[in-house]
């Protein structure tokens, strides 16, 4: 099985027993033709806000929470945008088989940049929509915005 190292997009072999199961919701929130993205320290890469469902979350509500914790936003789901699947390395070392739940959604409230832990979000802008497939955007997200 191969998968791509998120640090650097090599690609590696591995054997589907290595693979850990891991199911994530991101979120595409656009303003004024601008798209929000977030980029966390260890990586060179953008990402759209999100991340992993935790067990007995719902998907929604993973989204609420992941959105909130990487942008300091509050936001709504408008509507379900894509389902994907990739096969990744992350920065422990593992790999995955991810599906990757993509929706639309709605700023509702929140203070952009008002976050936590600011190693996983070490970067929150808006990218014009345009411009932003220019941008260091990790594969995985380029055909979704």
């Amino acid at each position: 099985m191969k998968v791509r190292n998120l640090l650097d997009n090599s690609i590696a072999d591995v054997s589907a027993s290595e693979l850990h199961f891991r199911i994530s919701v991101y979120g595409l929130l656009e303003e004024n033709e601008q798209i929000l993205v977030q980029r966390s320290s260890t990586s060179n890469q953008f990402s759209l806000p999100g991340g992993k469902i935790e067990k007995g979350e719902t998907i929604k509500n993973a989204l609420v929470r992941e959105f909130k914790e990487e942008t300091g936003l509050t936001i709504q789901t408008i509507k379900l945008r894509v389902v994907k699947e990739d096969f990744v390395k992350f920065e422990d070392n593992e790999s995955y088989h991810s599906i990757l739940i993509f929706y639309d959604v709605k700023r509702v409230g929140g203070l952009l940049g008002n976050v936590h832990d600011k190693e996983e979000s070490a970067e929150i802008v808006f990218f014009p929509r345009n411009k932003i497939l220019k941008q260091k955007l990790q594969e995985i997200f380029r055909d979704v915005v």
